[in-house]
């Protein structure tokens, strides 16, 4: 009981966590574009398209965490490389000595990346590859 409680937990957090992020994004995609393009691995052309796709993957796997149990093993393994993503662009961007707006809750919450970021962000990434072990191991028995 214990233990499905908290895997409910994580799953609500995790899911409502992309949800809210790529609801933010989605208020003004414009901006976050430009934050995307600030990344080293983006083409200043391609941002505003880069920006535009991963707002609306976190919105899917967020809400496929939340609502769609059918879609859960491969929502919580989209998760954990978006979250691998996320900590690889904040890596490289302060390995460049790039000063660049996290844009992780959209532009009204922009601070500078740091490695506290994307240290944030590979656990992340580690949990809900961990999740989605543990989801697979709860489909097949």
């Amino acid at each position: 009981m214990a233990r499905r409680m908290a895997i409910r937990l994580v799953r609500w957090a995790v899911g409502g966590t992309l949800l809210a992020a790529g609801l933010m994004k989605w208020m003004d995609p414009w901006q976050f574009g430009w934050a995307v393009a600030r990344y080293p691995w983006v083409p200043e052309s391609l941002g505003l398209v880069v920006g535009g796709w991963m707002i609306w993957i976190e919105l899917w796997v967020g809400a496929a965490l939340l609502a769609w149990p059918k879609f859960r093993h491969g929502a919580w393994v989209l998760s954990s490389a978006l979250f691998a993503l996320f900590a690889a662009a904040i890596v490289l961007a302060l390995v460049h000595h790039r000063s660049i707006p996290c844009g992780c809750f959209g532009v009204h919450a922009l601070r500078t990346v740091t490695w506290i970021h994307a240290l944030a962000d590979l656990a992340a990434a580690v949990l809900c590859g961990w999740m989605a072990r543990k989801d697979l191991a709860s489909v097949r028995s």
